[in-house]
């Protein structure tokens, strides 16, 4: 099994990406988005949408993954979390973008590790201001098996 394999990751590029960001997303918060989220997850629907909501806004990762041709397929979720500045609405209208953050690589004998983190700043959009609400983080892992020597 082969893990990142694309020429970024595996050339030992990967870690030069700290700090790529994705293209900006725009989201206008319904009703029924929430209403689904809520469903999915076995809560009440309320016009605050719940916590872990901010998991949908994963559009920057995917082309982040994407732009460093790394296969979510190959990733090994390691941690997520948030960080809540103010609630999300039916109404709001919200951006957000994903930056690389942090690359760490480990080796041994037998693999090497890749441990991307990328985390997603989420703005909501007033008529006279932007204000950031809340930073989701992902840490993901893809490694690659070594051939013996």
């Amino acid at each position: 099994m082969s893990g990142p394999s694309s020429s970024d990751a595996s050339s030992g590029t990967l870690k030069d990406k700290t700090g790529m960001c994705s293209s900006v997303f725009k989201e206008n918060i319904t009703e029924k988005r929430i209403a689904d989220f809520c469903a999915a997850i076995g809560l009440p629907v309320s016009k605050e949408a719940p916590p872990t909501f901010m998991t949908v806004f994963r559009g920057g990762e995917f082309e982040l993954l994407q732009k460093l041709g790394l296969q979510l397929s190959k990733a090994l979720h390691a941690d997520q979390h948030y960080e809540y500045y103010g609630p999300i609405c039916v109404g709001d209208s919200i951006q957000f973008e994903t930056q690389v953050s942090q690359v760490l690589e480990k080796t041994s004998p037998k693999q090497n590790m890749q441990f991307l983190t990328l985390e997603t700043r989420l703005q909501q959009i007033g008529p006279h201001e932007v204000k950031l609400i809340g930073k989701a983080v992902a840490t993901l892992v893809f490694r690659e098996v070594l051939e013996p020597k």
